[in-house]
């Protein structure tokens, strides 16, 4: 392992300050708040997304990209530094995506148990979280994919490969209905928003 492939002194001394901040004796959602400002993911850069994507392409696991390399892919080229991957996972296949990720270096970080949804669409299980030795962020997203029972999924692209993400409506849809609470989160998701927009716009013009 390269020093460049290791996490950096700055995040592992953030890692410890959130650590301690699940350990207070307070509720979830104060925690979460707390967590999220003091500890900022690394970036996810483009070549480690593919990289990953293509393992999970060979080991047969269904996914759908969502977040912001699922708006990224609709409009086919990177915007902004991402600090993780969110990806939904067919049901079925959690167990192997999870194996997929340990052989390319991820461990699991912790599960989210918390009820969660996608627009109509329910998360069927926890949410599992993967870091690797960077603490570079990978979220699954258990929805059962069979049948049409699935959200909608459209082709986009990263880096000039072909990629399944979300639909600009469902984008839409989704950060539309929650408000994230720290100022650096909801200026993200407005700026996801208006590119949904824009590309639903393209799509249905008039």
């Amino acid at each position: 392992m390269t020093v460049a492939a290791r996490a950096s002194a700055w995040t592992r001394l953030s890692d410890r300050a959130n650590a301690a901040v699940w350990a207070l004796p307070a509720p979830r959602r104060v925690k979460a708040l707390l967590s999220r400002g003091v500890y900022r993911n690394p970036p996810m850069p483009v070549d480690r997304v593919l990289e990953l994507l293509d393992a999970l392409e060979r080991a047969e696991v269904e996914l759908i990209l969502m977040g912001g390399w699922g708006i990224d892919a609709l409009v086919g080229h990177q915007r902004r530094v991402h600090r993780d991957l969110d990806l939904i996972v067919a049901r079925r296949h959690v167990e192997a995506a999870i194996g997929t990720l340990r052989r390319m270096g991820f461990e699991e970080w912790f599960r989210d148990c918390s009820p969660a949804r996608l627009a109509a669409h329910r998360v069927e299980g926890d949410i599992v979280v993967m870091r690797d030795s960077a603490m570079r962020v990978v979220e699954l997203h258990p929805i059962r994919l069979r049948d049409g029972a699935g959200p909608e999924a459209v082709r986009g692209s990263i880096g000039g490969h072909p990629v399944r993400c979300i639909s600009a409506q469902l984008q839409v849809d989704a950060h539309s209905r929650f408000r994230k609470r720290l100022p650096g989160d909801r200026r993200r998701q407005e700026e996801n928003l208006a590119t949904a927009r824009q590309v639903l716009g393209r799509a249905h013009p008039g």
